[in-house]
């Protein structure tokens, strides 16, 4: 899922359909989205089968960035992987393809874009 995006810091947001708080946190940085659009960084949401597949096409329509939408197993997996416990949750994964921040809690756009930056010059 990450390898093609090797040479890019990439935001991954574990998110669903019907949770109230992803969709906020999706909405909320819109701008920030559009602010780093030049920049060498991938917004990447991953949802898993609790989301309808309709309901999530239509989601997705409105939200830029790359999508998948994953199956239980794969959900297990990346969940144990990347220790998810709930959802919204975040990780910044580096230029090289290695999870530098597992658990990255909500910030503010101007602190999130301080953090993608701050990877983006390393």
């Amino acid at each position: 899922m990450l390898d093609k995006f090797k040479g890019k810091v990439v935001y991954v947001d574990f998110w669903a359909t019907w949770c109230a708080p992803c969709k906020s946190g999706i909405k909320r940085i819109k701008p920030l989205k559009d602010e780093m659009a030049d920049e060498d960084v991938v917004f990447l949401y991953v949802t898993n089968q609790t989301s309808p597949e309709k309901t999530w096409k239509n989601a997705i329509a409105n939200i830029k960035g790359e999508h998948y939408r994953v199956s239980d197993d794969e959900w297990n997996y990346l969940s144990q992987k990347f220790n998810i416990s709930g959802i919204p949750h975040y990780t910044l994964v580096d230029r090289n393809g290695k999870v530098v921040k597992p658990k990255l809690r909500p910030n503010s756009n101007d602190r999130l874009k301080g953090i993608l930056k701050a990877e983006l010059e390393k």
